[in-house]
């Protein structure tokens, strides 16, 4: 349990988070007060301050992101939030309960091709890293559980329902899943999407529909690989197609 002794974008004096205790995001959070600045940053340069905007979390951790999105741009109206491992899961409700005033919905499953278990990996020094994938435990000590793992196309047909004229944010951080869960993901959920962040992981991987990958990057005129590499989307093919360990995010948006 960390407590804020000062403002920050994390909350308010007094409030208290619930954090793993690990080696990477906990020191980190002590030191800089803050987390993943790089994308709260892209948000408040391409969003629109006069929209309402539902934001979906794939992969949402202890919620870090979402309390600064909330702190920060009040017209994040609503959130739904995937996050599969159970101790994230309990530390990201605590950390939302009482920020968010039930505009918040959260699932504790992971996000794949079919409904069925999956063999979450945990990392051991970094809490940020809970794959479904093994290469992402490349030389690094991690312990695994079984989880409930959910068709994408089908989950979000039925979890996640928008208006015909929402606006949504979405952000995916699943590493080396985030492609396989994008191809699926039904236009009618991805046509409301105006901002997306999404981190691509160059390690071994599921194959996952490339065609309807492209459909989906495609639908977005505007495409950064890392925060200030304009790309296109042969581009961010040829990046996937390595297993060098190397990661960065792909931002798009309308």
């Amino acid at each position: 349990m960390l407590e804020l002794t000062v403002d920050r974008a994390l909350g308010r004096q007094g409030d208290k988070i619930l954090l793993p205790f690990d080696q990477v995001i906990f020191p980190w959070i002590v030191s800089n007060r803050s987390w993943e600045a790089d994308n709260l940053e892209f948000l408040a340069q391409h969003i629109d301050p006069a929209r309402s905007y539902c934001v979906i979390d794939i992969g949402a951790n202890v919620g870090l992101f979402r309390r600064q999105g909330a702190l920060r741009f009040p017209n994040l109206a609503s959130f739904i939030c995937v996050e599969a491992d159970p101790k994230h899961f309990r530390a990201l409700r605590y950390d939302l309960a009482g920020l968010l005033n039930g505009r918040c919905a959260i699932w504790n499953v992971a996000l794949s091709h079919a409904d069925g278990e999956a063999r979450l990996l945990r990392d051991k020094d970094n809490s940020g890293n809970y794959p479904l994938n093994d290469d992402a435990m490349r030389d690094r000590p991690f312990d695994a559980i079984r989880v409930g793992s959910v068709a994408t196309d089908r989950w979000m047909l039925e979890h996640v329902r928008l208006d015909a004229d929402a606006h949504a944010i979405r952000k995916s951080d699943t590493h080396g899943h985030d492609e396989l869960i994008i191809s699926p993901t039904p236009l009618d959920v991805w046509n409301h999407v105006e901002v997306a962040i999404a981190e691509l992981w160059r390690i071994r991987k599921p194959d996952f529909d490339r065609a309807a990958f492209i459909q989906r990057i495609d639908a977005f005129p505007h495409k950064f690989l890392g925060f200030d590499r304009p790309t296109a989307t042969t581009e961010i093919l040829t990046f996937l197609d390595c297993d060098d360990w190397h990661h960065t995010c792909l931002y798009l948006w309308r």
